[in-house]
């Protein structure tokens, strides 16, 4: 609901939001800072990112390193997902000339592929590239057809969560990624219990 005016030529960009980091590489945007940790190795595509000495790192969303907020002096910050929770301190930081995004998707109140698709529309809006804006999204729509081509209902499906070495069970749409899966391919829960909704 509200309204930010995006430089057209951003000289220093953070992102946070770890949904974006691969939309942003394929659409070649240099970052100044990110939460790098978040970055998973092995993705080729985020390289240009994690191998960049350049980049000041953020860290986790754990313990942040919210100076780089003032260091790396952004005109343009995409703020979200994990991130969100410190947007008062962020905007504390930063000047009235810099245009902060807040790109948090509301699972809450919208199914995950619909703020998906609004995510990555945003996202065209801002760097001008609503034509490969809206190819993600055809792609995307695509590749949920054919899950729900190859998916049989009487499969039952189990979510589960590996984090701090311990396995949870992801109850259905719960959570930032696996519980909403369900509602978008109508999957077929195996079990009908509460599950964990800490997916932090």
């Amino acid at each position: 609901g509200n309204t930010v005016a995006i430089p057209s030529d951003p000289q220093s960009i953070i992102a946070t939001d770890n949904r974006i980091f691969t939309t942003l590489a394929e659409w070649d945007v240099e970052l100044s800072g990110a939460p790098v940790d978040l970055m998973p190795e092995g993705e080729d595509i985020l390289s240009v990112y994690i191998d960049n000495p350049d980049i000041e790192n953020i860290g986790n969303h754990r313990e942040p390193d919210l100076e780089v907020f003032v260091t790396a002096a952004p005109d343009l910050i995409l703020n979200g997902q994990r991130f969100t929770q410190y947007e008062k301190d962020i905007r504390g930081l930063i000047g009235d000339d810099t245009a902060f995004v807040n790109t948090d998707i509301d699972i809450e109140n919208n199914t995950i592929d619909e703020e998906l698709r609004a995510l990555t529309t945003l996202l065209g809006d801002v760097f001008g590239r609503q034509a490969e804006a809206e190819q993600l999204i055809a792609d995307f729509d695509a590749s949920i057809e054919r899950a729900a081509e190859a998916y049989d209902p009487e499969w039952s499906v189990v979510g589960l969560l590996a984090s701090g070495g311990s396995i949870n069970y992801v109850a259905p749409s719960t959570g930032r990624a696996i519980g909403p899966v369900y509602d978008v391919l109508d999957l077929t829960p195996a079990l009908d219990r509460e599950g964990s909704t800490n997916h932090r």
